[in-house]
């Protein structure tokens, strides 16, 4: 037979606050905004573009998105903005090369990021192009 149990006012609140408690915290956990506190944009990636692989004659400064870094095909695309402007554009590293990328910049040049930089990128490749990772999903961790 089934057991009732009676619960008072007070035991109603607690259980209501604990449900919620836990709710808070799982949702938080999953990245998910909750109420007034929206998901937490990672910071861009600050680097330097330069003309020339030996990366000594600078071009410009860019900020690239890193939720926006993904694998595609045998490349890492990301969207990026130039230092100090708005518009967001698109750019692109190749995996097979040590710090070659492109930019929507419409010169369509090669041009170049630091060895550090080409790290971070490079460790979005995939298997198929020697590396270990296998992201082929959008990096929110990246910061």
């Amino acid at each position: 037979m089934a057991r009732i149990t009676r619960l008072t006012e007070n035991d109603l609140a607690r259980i209501v606050r604990r449900v919620i408690t836990e709710q808070r915290g799982t949702v938080k956990a999953v990245g998910k905004a909750v109420g007034n506190n929206p998901v937490k944009t990672p910071p861009p990636l600050k680097t330097m573009v330069f003309r020339d692989p030996s990366a000594t004659n600078s071009l410009t400064n860019i900020d690239i998105l890193p939720q926006t870094i993904k694998l595609i095909s045998a490349n890492v695309n990301f969207e990026y903005k130039i230092a100090g402007r708005n518009q967001i554009m698109d750019g692109t590293f190749y995996c097979s090369t040590n710090n070659t990328i492109k930019l929507q910049d419409g010169t369509n040049k090669n041009w170049y990021i630091s060895n550090k930089r080409a790290v971070t990128l490079k460790s979005k490749c995939g298997a198929s192009q020697g590396y270990a990772s296998t992201n082929t999903g959008v990096d929110t961790s990246l910061a």
